[in-house]
């Protein structure tokens, strides 16, 4: 399995199809070192993202904690989301 995280795109740039190449060649490179699923966590308070990644082949397989470390103002967690390649 392979994971990748942190994937931003500056909104100047957004909605040029950035992303899903960003996306399109971490699949391509796990899959070439035999991967057979990629994962991500997805911030829960970042709702547009779900149907985004949903869009990338992805779908929710649950959740995480967020790390406890972290300050935050509201409840927040990661949801677990995987594609097979």
């Amino acid at each position: 399995d392979a994971h990748f995280g942190l994937l931003s795109v500056s909104p100047e740039h957004q909605g040029k199809g950035l992303g899903r190449r960003l996306i399109a060649l971490a699949d391509r490179v796990a899959s070439s070192e035999g991967c057979q699923r990629m994962s991500i966590h997805v911030v829960n308070l970042r709702r547009e993202l779900f149907g985004f990644y949903a869009g990338q082949g992805y779908r929710a397989t649950g959740t995480a904690a967020f790390p406890d470390g972290e300050r935050t103002t509201r409840e927040v967690h990661f949801v677990c989301m995987q594609k097979e390649l």
